[in-house]
């Protein structure tokens, strides 16, 4: 039997940019499954569910959406994960600056992983996935797996992960995906996957380098108008025309909205 997941897209504002809006739209021509819509209690929607007519809402209080660390803190707490264990085994987070390339969720949740996200090539050195700059010199092993903007999460085990840590100290140092991304290789009952299944999941920094290591393209990509724009541009550009192609009103109508 399929494992059931859910697509959680995180939104802050009214008004899509026009990325964004063919990224939800991508989803719809994939035919992603149980697309949510995760915002702030008194967010105006319309935008999103016009271009999405069977989006789930699921509302919360605005103080998650009011900065990074407080979003970090939200999808890194077991009020977040709550919402969805009853109903779903796995949560597909897709960012508004996260691109699907093509579906392949339940092959990934078929490999027996709890999470995957995009693999950073240095490791968790970079000071943007840490609270508390100096701490690094307590957590000297590296890992690589991965970004939470687009990224793949086993439900109920991580929602045992946090209710297992919520009192350990690495919440307050790390950004939420280099929690994961620590702990999954250090604990025995959550598991990140491997850097070469990481970067067949999706790419986001570095991506001519894990094009190069892995001699494929990823199912997704997440911040492609930051990282490389040059790489990304073109393939951006075939899928915007297929998008295009199919919906070959809503691009166009939502963009003058």
């Amino acid at each position: 039997m399929h494992a059931s997941y859910v697509t959680v897209i995180p939104a802050y504002q009214a008004k899509l940019k026009e990325n964004e809006r063919y990224a939800l739209l991508q989803l719809r021509r994939l035919k992603v499954e149980n697309l949510a819509l995760v915002c702030p209690n008194h967010l105006d929607i319309t935008q999103y569910e016009a271009l999405l007519p069977n989006l789930q809402v699921e509302r919360f209080d605005a103080v998650h959406f009011s900065s990074l660390a407080q979003y970090s803190r939200f999808v890194a707490s077991p009020l977040f994960y709550q919402r969805f264990v009853d109903k779903y085994q796995w949560m597909l987070m897709h960012q508004l600056d996260a691109f699907l390339l093509e579906n392949k969720v339940l092959f990934f949740t078929s490999l027996g992983y709890d999470y995957f996200g995009a693999p950073w090539k240095t490791g968790f050195e970079n000071p943007l996935f840490l609270f508390n700059r100096p701490i690094l010199k307590n957590f000297f092993s590296r890992f690589h797996v991965g970004n939470g903007g687009l990224s793949l999460r086993n439900i109920p085990r991580t929602l045992d992960l946090l209710l297992r840590k919520q009192n350990h100290e690495s919440l307050n140092y790390f950004l939420e995906d280099a929690f994961f991304g620590y702990w999954g290789q250090r604990d025995h009952s959550f598991k990140s996957c491997p850097i070469e299944l990481a970067s067949n999941f999706a790419f986001e920094s570095d991506p001519e380098y894990w094009l190069l290591k892995s001699r494929q393209l990823p199912m997704g990509m997440h911040a492609y108008d930051v990282w490389s724009p040059d790489f990304y541009k073109p393939l951006i550009k075939s899928h915007h025309d297929l998008i295009d192609a199919t919906f070959p009103k809503a691009p166009s109508t939502i963009r003058n909205q």
